[in-house]
């Protein structure tokens, strides 16, 4: 009996250190991409982005509509008499700055940083519909885009050819995070629609997907050298 109840003891220790492991493991994940991140977020600011590929596209007019016309349905739901201070939108924010915010400028800034940066014209996906490779630096950015669920089976197709090329990247253009979602070797998917996605991103499976800004600021995505993936908004120089 006391053999047996030993047994249990051992075990049920072996159980503790296994997920107390396990648990090290997720916050040691975690925290060291919020490291990363951070990491980024500073050489950013600093200037000092050597080894830097940033992926920049253009914030949505038609995709600030609909999200206007979202919000106006959520405030005629309230009942409420107080007038609320709206925030400066990235395009007034623009017009404040230094500089005239442009995709261009923004490109230009991040060369002077030593990053190597290029935009992604995703107001005209067909251009990237076949599929294509783009290398900048030392990088090779695999392109797809997809328009329905018609379109998923070319997608497989075009990850695979993308792989085959030993791409670095694959960005995945589409209006709706479930045509991409489901499909392995996308790194990053822009969605065009999404309106319940944020600018900034969000990590699914591997697959980091991100939602046009608002229009009159510009959406970069930060590839390290040691390749960690971020996104971020830009509204001034």
């Amino acid at each position: 009996m006391a053999t047996a109840r030993r047994e249990k003891i051992a075990l049920c220790i072996f159980a503790l250190l296994i997920l107390g492991s396990l648990g090290g493991l997720l916050w040691y994940l975690v925290a060291g991409h919020s490291w990363n991140v951070a990491a980024t977020n500073i050489d950013d600011t600093f200037g000092s982005m050597a080894g830097y590929n940033v992926v920049l596209y253009e914030g949505s007019e038609e995709l600030d509509e609909k999200r206007h016309q979202k919000a106006s349905l959520k405030t005629l739901e309230k009942e409420s008499g107080a007038v609320k201070d709206e925030k400066p939108s990235a395009a007034s924010a623009a017009k404040a700055s230094a500089l005239p915010l442009t995709i261009e400028n923004v490109e230009e800034s991040y060369e002077e940083k030593d990053a190597s940066a290029f935009v992604l014209d995703i107001e005209n996906p067909l251009l990237y519909q076949e599929g294509t490779i783009l290398r900048r630096g030392d990088k090779r950015f695999g392109v797809i885009s997809v328009e329905t669920v018609a379109d998923r089976p070319d997608l497989r197709e075009a990850v695979k050819e993308f792989e085959a090329a030993a791409v670095d990247m694959v960005i995945a253009i589409a209006p709706k995070k479930g045509l991409v979602k489901g499909v392995d070797g996308i790194d990053v998917a822009i969605c065009t629609e999404e309106l319940d996605l944020l600018a900034m991103g969000k990590t699914i499976d591997a697959t980091l997907y991100v939602a046009p800004p608002e229009h009159g600021s510009v959406g970069a995505i930060l590839v390290s050298p040691s390749n960690v993936v971020s996104a971020k908004v830009i509204t001034e120089l």
